[in-house]
């Protein structure tokens, strides 16, 4: 949170109402009955948007990147990072077995 903070981004974690329609979708329905509630992944979304102003919500949990898989029909605009990560290795395994050295096809996503 900090790394957001230090180039102006507030951090909004949600208020006490958000936790438990979070563990309810990953607890219940995704890990206990292996489906996606689309309504209440939606729901989370509209109260972080309307309730605490998030113009852009970050998934923070690996089972909320498979809500977003599943139920992407919503206006809100989402970062999955688990998404972004596979994407990436996707591509960076493409380059390196057509031959790319290493060090190259990794250099523009290293901290300099």
């Amino acid at each position: 949170m900090d790394e957001l903070e230090r180039v102006g981004k507030k951090v909004e974690l949600g208020g006490p109402e958000i936790q438990p329609m979070v563990n309810e979708l990953i607890y219940s329905d995704i890990k206990e009955k292996g489906i996606v509630d689309h309504d209440l992944y939606h729901k989370i979304l509209k109260t972080m948007h309307d309730k605490y102003g998030c113009n852009v919500i970050l998934l923070g949990c690996t089972e909320l990147s498979l809500a977003q898989e599943k139920a992407p029909d919503h206006p809100y605009n989402v970062i999955d990072p688990q998404s972004i990560i596979a994407d990436v290795s996707i591509e960076l395994a493409l380059k390196i077995r057509n031959g790319m050295d290493p060090k190259e096809a990794t250099a523009k996503y290293m901290y300099k």
